[in-house]
């Protein structure tokens, strides 16, 4: 702007005068009288009477300044005003131009947010998996204050939005390694909040801590399950035990092995009751004949059974029904 569009004319004003010095000694003369007064509670009204006499004196002091200043206030406000009128000439075209700024600046704004956005379409919908675009953070693109700056280019904005999701498959990829099939779903939930892989790792972890109290508790519940039970069928045995019930068997007959061989000169009514069995079953029998009741020659053997009388009888009635018991050696 040419320094000489403006020129004022400096009159001299002249000053207002009164006397500083003198003024200054009187009142420094007055409030000295008042200077280190120790006030009690009975001179309360004395001294209100003093701080009353002192504001009045400085009021009077400022009117008297006001009314000599007055004549000045106005030759300054018309000042003023005169100036007023020869801004507002600016205002008008100013405005005219600022408009044409802003508007052209909107359409700027909007072609980049525009790009930005079709850029993020081209980079992350179509690379990130579809079950992670309804995430907030990546379903609502968070833009980046650098990119609606005129000196960031598009290029580095697509570089930065290609980058960022190479991250975000990376680390996806990382937490399918990291953590469990059956925690991966509220990790990846982690994830996505803030894009922190660090926050989803110790949410895996704290996850597995979890589940393995969990499965301590479960495993101590069972053992002390276990253990109660044992507890209680053992005192349910000792409570519910009974004698046993003893039972004697008849003699059972228990062939005697042969000890010597039968005699050529047998009577012929031996080998007439020799041939009356079996041919078979005396070549196989070991054992003599009784020659009066025609049978084995039995010994017999006392047996004792200890137990349950329903078990003895069964056992009872099996031997009593049994038409041939093999003895073995």
């Amino acid at each position: 702007m040419n320094e000489d569009l403006l020129v004022i004319k400096k009159n001299e004003v002249p000053a207002i005068q009164f006397n500083k010095e003198e003024l200054i000694e009187r009142v420094d003369e007055i409030l000295e009288q008042h200077k280190g007064i120790i006030y009690t509670i009975e001179d309360i009204p004395e001294a209100k009477k003093v701080v009353a006499d002192l504001r009045k004196q400085k009021k009077y002091l400022n009117s008297e300044r006001i009314s000599a200043c007055k004549p000045y206030e106005a030759i300054v406000k018309q000042t003023k005003t005169d100036m007023d009128d020869v801004l507002a000439r600016y205002d008008t075209v100013i405005q005219e131009i600022d408009t044409q700024i802003k508007e052209s600046e909107n359409v700027w704004k909007k072609e980049r947010e525009d790009y930005i956005r079709e850029t993020y379409e081209d980079v992350f919908l179509h690379e990130i998996p579809e079950k992670y675009l309804v995430c907030p953070i990546i379903k609502n693109l968070k833009i980046d204050s650098k990119w609606m700056l005129k000196s960031t280019s598009k290029k580095k904005i697509k570089d930065q939005m290609i980058e960022k999701r190479d991250k975000i498959l990376s680390d996806i990829n990382t937490l399918k390694c990291v953590a469990e099939e059956e925690f991966l779903s509220d990790v990846e939930q982690e994830y996505f909040k803030e894009l922190d892989l660090n926050k989803a790792i110790k949410k895996n972890q704290s996850l597995r801590e979890a589940k393995q109290k969990v499965l301590e508790a479960e495993k101590k519940r069972k053992e002390e399950e276990l253990r109660r039970k044992e507890q209680e069928m053992k005192e349910q045995q000792e409570t519910q035990a009974v004698e046993p019930f003893e039972f004697d068997f008849d003699p059972i007959p228990v062939p005697e092995p042969i000890s010597r061989k039968v005699s050529s000169s047998s009577t012929p009514i031996q080998k007439n009751r020799k041939s009356s069995i079996n041919n078979s079953s005396v070549q196989n029998y070991p054992y003599p004949l009784n020659r009066e009741i025609h049978k084995p020659v039995m010994k017999t053997l006392n047996i004792k059974i200890r137990g349950e009388e329903s078990v003895i009888r069964d056992i009872m009635k099996y031997i009593y029904d049994k038409k041939d018991i093999e003895i073995l050696q």
